[in-house]
């Protein structure tokens, strides 16, 4: 299985099987997010790889933010 890698020094290491879920994840845009993994830079703190893992616990693949509203 195809996966994208996030990993931020503060929220640790992130799995999403698809780039608009790890966008979404990380508040920004797919098109961004592509292009941050095509030239091999951070994205918003977040370093990004494209890996090739069967291996990954399920409860690290496409975590979703929980939003509080004040």
């Amino acid at each position: 299985m195809k996966l994208v890698k996030a990993e931020h020094n503060e929220q640790g290491i992130w799995y999403f099987t698809t780039k608009a879920k790890a966008a979404r994840y990380i508040n920004t845009s797919p098109t961004y997010l592509d292009y941050c993994l095509t030239m091999e830079r951070p994205c918003k703190d977040w370093n990004l790889e494209l890996i090739e893992s069967d291996d990954i616990i399920c409860k690290f693949i496409d975590p979703e933010r929980k939003y509080v509203e004040n």
